[in-house]
């Protein structure tokens, strides 16, 4: 388990001794996390979200989808069956 409050103790020291903006180092993070995220569970083309919540402690990463009645590239579409009851309120496109 990945322990964030180390990462956010680890951002902070460098942002100090390097002059580097905080904000500028969880960007460079989350950007590394999404490439290997895409590197091991989806593709290049794959439109993967990374945040990292130093509140709850949560590395949160999100994968858009479009919805389409027939799946063609699985790392990009999905169907609205796909989704089951989360695809209430939701329509192809």
């Amino acid at each position: 388990m990945i322990d964030i409050k180390k990462i956010e103790t680890a951002i902070n020291q460098i942002a100090a001794e390097k002059k580097i903006p905080r904000e500028r180092l969880v960007e460079i993070i989350e950007s590394a996390i999404k490439t290997a995220y895409k590197k091991d569970f989806g593709n290049k083309d794959s439109n993967v979200n990374v945040h990292l919540d130093f509140d709850t402690g949560a590395i949160e990463i999100t994968v858009e989808k479009t919805i389409v009645d027939i799946v063609e590239n699985p790392d990009l579409e999905m169907t609205l069956a796909d989704l089951g009851e989360d695809a209430e309120g939701l329509s192809i496109g």
